[in-house]
């Protein structure tokens, strides 16, 4: 396994990221599949910029643009609802203030 430091420079708290190993990220592919298959049922949450998601560990991450903060709301609400998920991070923005 590869580890890249996922900041520059010496920051304290700075996370290390581990590559997958030989079948490690099978399940978070999994993930990924599961949440844009649900996130497909939700054609109103199609923004600006199309969301996407990324997962390690279970840990998924939301990015994209979308119009209102409900929209933001709803699409980690629909991500939690995958199987295997133990937490979303929301890195969507919002047009609309």
């Amino acid at each position: 396994m590869s580890r890249r430091p996922l900041c520059p420079g010496p920051l304290s708290g700075c996370a290390t990221y581990q590559g997958c190993g030989a079948g490690e990220c099978k399940g978070d592919q999994k993930i990924n599949s599961e949440v844009d298959r649900l996130l497909d049922k939700y054609p109103e949450l199609v923004g600006q910029v199309p969301i996407t998601v990324q997962s390690k560990d279970g840990i998924v991450y939301l990015h994209g643009v979308v119009a209102t903060d409900l929209q933001r709301d709803e699409a980690e609400s629909v991500a939690r609802e995958a199987a295997g998920v133990t937490m979303v991070v929301n890195g969507i923005a919002v047009t609309e203030k």
